[in-house]
């Protein structure tokens, strides 16, 4: 591969590569919280409600 090839594979993998923390960025900075995790919504303050073991199984003992 002649060497300017090579410069301009570089060149677009690095313009990949920064736009798209460009674009995470962004995101992360001002993009309106979608519902989920982080969209204040309550749900993951709730308490988990433990499932018993599966039949047959015993749990290990904590120390």
């Amino acid at each position: 591969m002649p060497m300017m090839m090579q410069w301009i594979a570089v060149g677009l993998i690095v313009a990949v590569a920064g736009s798209y923390v460009v674009y995470v960025t962004y995101r992360s900075w001002f993009a309106p919280p979608k519902a989920g995790c982080g969209g204040r919504c309550g749900q993951c303050h709730q308490p988990r409600i433990d499932s018993p073991p599966p039949h047959g199984r015993r749990p290990l003992p904590l120390a």
